[in-house]
């Protein structure tokens, strides 16, 4: 039998275990979606999908689910916004009082002086905007049938805002302007 150096031996060790560290570093570092920013002191990934405490993977600033939060399994789809977009009809005459008491409440998003107002709230605020003095309507839809005193031009800010809430089909939706095939609207002529 050829003798081994002690030497060899233990550097086979240390490769051995130094592989092993590396390899579970890296499986780590696979796991979270985003690395952590250089020098954070504490770092939350909100990973797991059960148990009340939030891991720090960074320091050691555990931190702990209150109120009622519960862990989930995550995705990549986007929350869903419980905001909507309202469309407000007010009396002419109280309409400035009214557009306050609506901003102090609500993101007005734009509005069409003096009787149209889009507000963009959850459906709890609506229900209080809709008891506000000066408001006259408050849809989230279609309106069955225009209120016969709007001008021409509260008909088109109205039809509008109910043209836009359509879903529309356009060609080449989601696809990259360098996707084969792909023409972007103003493609110059002759790439047609």
């Amino acid at each position: 039998m050829i003798p081994i150096n002690p030497l060899f031996k233990a550097s086979v060790r240390v490769g051995f275990m130094l592989a092993i560290f590396f390899s579970l570093i890296s499986f780590t570092a696979a796991q979270t979606c985003v690395q952590p920013p250089t020098g954070i002191i504490a770092w939350w990934p909100l990973d797991k999908t059960s148990g009340t405490t939030a891991q720090d993977i960074v320091g050691s600033h555990q931190g702990v689910h209150v109120n009622g939060v519960v862990p989930a399994q995550g995705g990549t789809d986007p929350m869903p916004d419980p905001l909507r977009e309202f469309l407000v009809i007010l009396e002419p005459r109280l309409a400035d009082k009214t557009l306050a008491q609506l901003r102090a409440i609500a993101n007005v998003t734009q509005v069409l002086a003096p009787r149209l107002a889009l507000v963009r709230a959850d459906p709890e605020t609506m229900a209080r905007i809709a008891q506000i003095g000066g408001v006259l309507d408050v849809s989230d839809d279609t309106l069955p049938e225009l209120p016969q005193e709007l001008t021409p031009s509260e008909r088109l800010f109205v039809s509008a805002w109910e043209a836009r809430r359509q879903p529309k089909i356009r060609p080449g939706e989601g696809l990259s302007w360098d996707a084969p095939g792909f023409l972007p609207p103003d493609s110059p002529v002759d790439r047609r």
